[in-house]
């Protein structure tokens, strides 16, 4: 299992893995999504994110302008479930969307 990731201001989708953490900010070693994450008001590590099925876990990593899911602002190192489809706004910029695996991404 895994899930779509789509960022807004970004183009396309990337798929993230199941039962991977993946580190998402400024300088995350992933540059797919580095290259598409620009405002210096997103942390240089911001959230992590593990897909697990149709949840994802969700741990913000004591960003200076904070993480919100579905509008909920997290406390910082403290895990947190949701289920997909979700969206995750680092900061008060960028906005990802989390979409379940049986999606179709545009042009797939």
């Amino acid at each position: 299992m895994g899930a779509w990731l789509r960022i807004d201001g970004g183009s396309g989708y990337y798929w993230l893995k199941g039962y991977e953490r993946i580190v998402i900010g400024r300088n995350c070693e992933n540059e797919w999504i580095a290259a598409r994450l620009t405002s210096k008001k997103i942390g240089k590590l911001h959230v992590a994110v593990t897909i697990n099925d149709s949840q994802v876990l969700v741990e913000d990593l004591k960003s200076r302008n904070g993480t919100w899911v579905n509008g909920r602002l997290l406390v910082p190192f403290k895990p947190y479930w949701f289920s997909l489809p979700t969206e995750i706004r680092l900061g008060q910029t960028q906005l990802l969307h989390l979409e379940l695996p049986t999606f179709v991404p545009p042009g797939r």
